[in-house]
């Protein structure tokens, strides 16, 4: 959870964002923040160049976030009477306009920040 003012200010109308690690990793890789962090806040004087990594990446020709597909077949119980199918998990990537929606949501986060002279935390 991505959220304006940090875990200890935190504002009751601010913009949050929720992404999948997976999600969060390719989006701070796109815009230059160390994608290893768990958790962490960025401070207000970060945000300007933050923003601007977020507008070249907006404006890039190139947005795809790649992924190697990965396909996991797990398999199941087997019965006496008959096999039961298991869970196939597939991760794919994410296409530029599901690329581009991130990079929007964090903008606005980005700009709320910005405004209102607030960090960012994520955990």
């Amino acid at each position: 959870m991505y959220t304006v003012g940090g875990r200890s200010r935190q504002r009751r109308n601010a913009p949050t964002i929720n992404w999948s690690n997976t999600n969060a990793r390719a989006i701070f890789t796109l815009v230059g923040i160390p994608p290893d962090d768990l958790f962490g806040e960025l401070h207000p004087s970060v945000i300007p160049d933050l923003l601007r990594s977020v507008i070249g990446a907006l404006n890039s020709r190139v947005r795809r976030v790649p992924l190697d597909r990965v396909q996991v077949d797990v398999p199941a119980s087997v019965s006496n009477t008959a096999e039961a199918k298991g869970a196939r998990f597939i991760a794919s990537g994410n296409t530029d306009e599901q690329t581009v929606r991130r990079l929007q949501a964090f903008q606005d986060l980005l700009v709320y920040a910005q405004k209102h002279n607030l960090p960012i935390g994520w955990s």
